[in-house]
C-alpha cells in the first residue's frame, strides 16, 4: 500500500473545521494495536484540540522527539472502521516526522522503540474540510491510527 496518505497536504485547508471534542471520544478499556492484537489502554490523555492519545504498550528503546525520522508499524481506518492505509502484513514505514499530520506531530513524540499508540485524530489535526485529493480520506473525517514505534533516528 502506497503510505502517500500521512503526508501532510501543502494546502491550508484545516482553516475553520469543526473540531471534534475530546469528551465525545468512545471509553473503552481495549484497542486493536497495528498488528491486529488486542491490547490492554495504559492511560488516555485527551488533549483540548481534540487529539486523544491511548497508550496500549510502554516501549524501552530510544524515544522519538520533533525532528526525528520515525520507522513505524500502523494501522489506520476512519471512525467507521473502514481501512484508509495499514502497514499490517507488511514492510514498516519510514517518515520524517516534521512532514506529518499535526496529530502525528503531538502524538507521536514521546514514544520509544517498542511503544504502541493509538490516536484519535479530530479533522482540524488531521486533513480537515478538504480530506486527500484522491478522496480516500473524505472531508471532516476523524481518523484512528495504532501505532508502534520500530526505530528512531
Amino acid at each position: 500500500m502506497v503510505h502517500s496518505a500521512l503526508t501532510k497536504p501543502e494546502t491550508k485547508e484545516e482553516n475553520n473545521v469543526p473540531k471534534t471534542d475530546a469528551k465525545d471520544a468512545v471509553v473503552t478499556t481495549k484497542a486493536e494495536g497495528p498488528d491486529g492484537k488486542s491490547y490492554t489502554i495504559l492511560s488516555t490523555e485527551a488533549r483540548p484540540n481534540g487529539l486523544v492519545i491511548d497508550e496500549l504498550r510502554i516501549g524501552t528503546g530510544a524515544q522519538a522527539k520533533p525532528g526525528s525520522t520515525i520507522t513505524i508499524h500502523y494501522h489506520g481506518t476512519l471512525a467507521s472502521g473502514k481501512v484508509f492505509d495499514t502497514t499490517r502484513d507488511g514492510e514498516p514505514a519510514e517518515f520524517p516526522l516534521n512532514r506529518l499530520i499535526e496529530a502525528w506531530k503531538q502524538g507521536i513524540p514521546g514514544m520509544k522503540i517498542g511503544g504502541v499508540r493509538r490516536l484519535t485524530v479530530p479533522p482540524v489535526l488531521g486533513y480537515g474540510k478538504g480530506g486527500t485529493p484522491d478522496g480516500t480520506i473524505p472531508p471532516n473525517a476523524t481518523l484512528v491510527f495504532s501505532i508502534e514505534m520500530v526505530a528512531v533516528e
